[in-house]
């Protein structure tokens, strides 16, 4: 197995730094092998990052040893190199979990990518902690300046805790939200290859809303995606995985986080991904490991769910609810399906997201007393109504793990119907259609070997909103600047 050999390199060069590190050094020089050895029976679908780190080894295992001032540079490289290794291990473990895959010999098994290094861990139980803080200029069409202001933004807490080979437990909260708890789930193996999650946990749909808040480039998602996407929600899933193939199937409330059920449906999920070429990719975006070999990774998902009518639509009330007089809350039926392809080279991602969206309201807007949402959902003749989305974005490392820039397109049309209890449109817009076009520099001061996210960051984002009007209108551009920092700890 290629990732085998790497790792096998990777133990024989970290073995022949011992020879340019001081006697008091072969205990951490052990401790490296060891540790290398236990990723290598774990490695299927990290070869990139052990190439990565292998890479690392290979260049310093060149360095001749002898003077004191090489002894200091060996030493402070150990130090990285264990570093580097932990990341590593941290981001394995998060593809084992993920594949559905019991933690075994991995200590740090998975927590979001890159998320937790430096965090307080007690045996096999770890805390981590991130903030960021985001200062936000807002300026309307007029060009005068709409609102400016700092704001605290994901100041979250997490917890890892294996109670045993195969069971996992994992929190992640943020103080900053109403809704205070994120995902609070357990992963029990049934074998090397399947994973039952259950609790409350991102529903797998759009790529773009399953990866983390912190593993973001853009760190505001197309308003498009924010609209149709479903977030965290309670509920079962089965996930798997079969060579480069990862899937996941499962049931859940539809209602988001923290809510009960408020009919007698559920959400029905599914969504699949296949590395077409190069290993599975991590849920991060940008191309860290900045490896000159082609990595193509193709994805879907797809949503059944039957919607409660809410009581108001875009800040209007509905008329009626119960149109067939049964006594109960009519619900719309909302079918969802995406389809993503991510490219990576050379420090290049190139990434597409296509994803269209059904709604039968069937006789609700028929009603008489709905007159006033049927002409803003304008459903044609048997009650239907099809929206579609398409998002796509090329980022570059300008200096390889270090300086990240990119644009991103995005176009859609707003669905006014809530979904996963996320009311995201108090008002009425213009028109359903919606383009997004996003700037973005980022500063990234750690970061980990092969594909992983940063420690520290800092970003600058411009996105300018363009919202088309009726042909009697004239379309409204809106402009934001967004400054962010973020740390974790």
């Amino acid at each position: 197995m290629r990732s085998l050999s790497i790792i096998s390199l990777a133990c024989s060069l970290v073995a022949a730094l011992s020879s340019s590190v001081s006697a008091q050094e072969p205990s951490r020089v052990e401790a490296l092998e060891t540790r290398l050895a236990e990723l290598a029976a774990h490695s299927e679908t990290h070869a990139a990052a052990i190439a990565s780190l292998s890479e690392r080894l290979a260049t310093l295992s060149e360095e001749p040893g002898g003077s004191g001032t090489q002894d200091s540079e060996t030493l402070e490289a150990l130090d990285s190199l264990e570093q580097r290794v932990s990341v590593l291990e941290t981001e394995l473990g998060q593809a084992q979990l993920l594949q559905g895959r019991p933690a075994r010999s991995v200590e740090r098994s998975w927590l979001p990518t890159g998320l937790t290094n430096g965090g307080l861990s007690v045996g096999k139980v770890s805390v981590g902690l991130s903030l960021g803080s985001r200062l936000e200029a807002s300026l309307p069409q007029s060009g005068s300046l709409g609102r400016v202001g700092f704001r605290l933004q994901r100041v979250r807490a997490r917890l890892y805790a294996p109670l045993s080979e195969r069971i996992v437990v994992f929190a992640n909260a943020d103080l900053t939200q109403r809704d205070l708890v994120l995902d609070a789930f357990a992963d029990v193996s049934l074998n090397e290859r399947l994973t039952i999650r259950a609790g409350q946990f991102k529903v797998p749909f759009l790529r773009n809303s399953m990866t983390f808040d912190e593993n973001l480039a853009f760190f505001i998602r197309p308003t498009v995606v924010e609209n149709n996407r479903y977030d965290r929600d309670i509920g079962v899933q089965l996930l798997g995985s079969w060579s480069g193939l990862r899937y996941s199937l499962g049931v859940s409330n539809g209602t988001g986080a923290e809510r009960l059920n408020d009919n007698l449906d559920f959400l029905f999920f599914g969504r699949a991904d296949w590395a077409l070429r190069g290993d599975p990719n991590p849920l991060v975006v940008g191309d860290f490991s900045g490896e000159n070999r082609l990595r193509i990774a193709l994805g879907g998902g797809v949503t059944h769910d039957l919607v409660q009518l809410p009581a108001r639509i875009a800040g209007i009330d509905v008329g009626n609810r119960d149109v067939d007089q049964d006594t109960e809350i009519d619900n719309v039926r909302v079918v969802s399906a995406s389809l993503d392809l991510l490219f990576r080279y050379g420090g290049w991602e190139l990434g597409l997201e296509a994803g269209g969206r059904y709604e039968r309201w069937g006789a609700i807007l028929s009603h008489s007393s709905n007159t006033i949402i049927a002409n803003l959902v304008t459903p044609d003749e048997n009650g239907q109504r099809l929206y579609a989305t398409l998002n796509g974005h090329l980022l570059k490392f300008l200096v390889p793990r270090r300086v990240l820039a990119g644009v991103r397109l995005s176009y859609g049309q707003l669905s006014l119907l809530p979904t996963g209890g996320r009311a995201l449109i108090g008002a009425v817009p213009p028109d359903d259609d919606i383009f997004n076009v996003d700037g973005l520099v980022q500063l990234y001061a750690d970061t980990a070997s092969g594909e992983s996210a940063a420690q520290r960051r800092l970003g600058l984002l411009y996105r300018a909103t363009v919202l088309p009007a009726p042909p009697d209108g004239t379309d409204q551009l809106n402009h934001q600047i967004l400054l962010e920092g973020q740390i974790s700890l």
